[in-house]
């Protein structure tokens, strides 16, 4: 245990609604070696227990695959230039610096899922989770097929963004290494754009300076766009390069709403009811900014959803927020075993998905090359009551996680 300190003032900040007051967080700051040494070594415990526990159930593959294998690649030479996305060099650059290459990318790739797992632990104990509750969050989240989906898409930059993103967390009040850790992810995958406004509010809501964040987007902007400037010079390979970026964000409005279905129905395949989570967490805060909070988070994953098309893979990014509402709900009086629960429905859902859903993906995958469009001009007309089947029950997980949340509320007013 790391003894307390004496606060020298009751203030608070917040993230996404988990207010810790400076006091608590001062207790949690491991200012000793040997307690570090311990946080480090627990972190990483449970994380890769958390990876070889949902092995069981999705086993870890030892081959890159397809986009994967172009960043094998690239860690045999990571300033080549020469393969389809030059621009994504932070993972191929770390493999390469610590002798993975493209022979062992694969190993490197799960290292930093096991590195996600450890992170999601750490910073639920730094904000007063207890570690046999980050152990469970952790053990029941790398369940879902949000991070479990990168065990076999091995090679893909997700992971390593979503460590990022929670390392943004917890340097949220931070200014110089919040905004060193956004170069680092859009060295990673320019995706993490999507995301920025939500990072802005997380800043906002920890006391950050309007000033201190103007200048350290500037600069992290005018960096990666000179860094895309340079890569464009010398990499005639390359798939894709900033003018595919404004054909995507021109969708027509049939693709966006298409892409919000799949979004929607990827949601329940990924996590169950877990997403119930959000929609408490909402509801439970007397402070509306975490509901906005939530709502922001989604709104940019949903966009990155509808514009670059892999939905399959940016619905991992639900882990964030329905991480951040675990980690308040097993803080509670037996939120634990709630927690618990919710996930073992979602496994029972997880485990069913593939009849519930699979003739939804086939449809989709088979009308080429506009699948989002004819899903609204042909699959759903085709399959109506399926559709509100659907409807019903994303509804029906959203208000019983509001009235939930609700009721939560009053009780702890009272």
């Amino acid at each position: 245990m790391v003894p307390a300190c004496k606060p020298r003032a009751r203030a608070a900040f917040f993230v996404d609604g988990l207010a810790v007051s400076r006091s608590n967080m001062r207790a949690m700051a491991l200012n000793r070696l040997g307690q570090r040494v311990w946080f480090v070594l627990a972190s990483l415990g449970i994380g890769a227990a958390a990876f070889l526990f949902s092995d069981l159930f999705e086993p870890a593959q030892t081959k890159t695959w397809f986009f994967g294998e172009g960043y094998a690649r690239m860690a045999d030479a990571p300033f080549a230039c020469d393969s389809t996305f030059p621009h994504r060099i932070l993972g191929p650059l770390l493999a390469h610096v610590l002798g993975f290459g493209s022979a062992h990318y694969w190993l490197f790739s799960h290292v930093v899922l096991v590195l996600l797992f450890a992170a999601l632990a750490g910073q639920a104990v730094r904000t007063g989770t207890s570690w046999a509750g980050a152990s469970l969050l952790v053990a029941t989240l790398s369940l879902t097929r949000g991070p479990a989906l990168f065990k076999g898409f091995v090679g893909y930059t997700e992971p390593l963004s979503l460590l990022l993103l929670v390392s943004s967390l917890a340097a949220v009040n931070r200014p110089v290494w919040f905004w060193s850790i956004q170069l680092l992810s859009l060295l990673n995958h320019e995706q993490i754009l999507f995301f920025w406004p939500w990072l802005l509010l997380q800043r906002r809501l920890a006391g950050g300076s309007w000033r201190a964040d103007a200048v350290g987007a500037a600069a992290v902007a005018g960096l990666y766009a000179l860094f895309r400037w340079l890569v464009d010079q010398h990499a005639p390979a390359q798939l894709y390069t900033p003018a595919n970026y404004i054909g995507w964000i021109q969708q027509p409005p049939l693709v966006v709403l298409g892409m919000t279905v799949v979004t929607v129905v990827m949601l329940l395949i990924a996590f169950g009811v877990l997403p119930a989570l959000l929609a408490w967490h909402a509801a439970v805060d007397r402070r509306r900014v975490t509901g906005f909070g939530i709502a922001l988070f989604l709104a940019s994953m949903f966009a990155l959803c509808c514009i670059a098309l892999d939905v399959f893979r940016f619905v991992a990014y639900a882990l964030i927020p329905i991480w951040l509402a675990g980690i308040e709900l097993v803080k509670r009086r037996r939120g634990a075993w709630i927690f618990a629960g919710l996930g073992a429905v979602s496994g029972v859902v997880l485990a069913m998905s593939p009849s519930l859903f699979g003739w939804l993906l086939g449809a989709f995958m088979a009308n080429q090359p506009d699948p989002a469009s004819a899903l609204i001009r042909t699959v759903i007309p085709e399959h109506p009551e399926r559709f509100v089947a659907i409807g019903l029950a994303v509804l029906a997980i959203a208000v019983a996680g509001w009235i939930w949340g609700r009721r939560d509320r009053r009780r702890s007013a009272t």
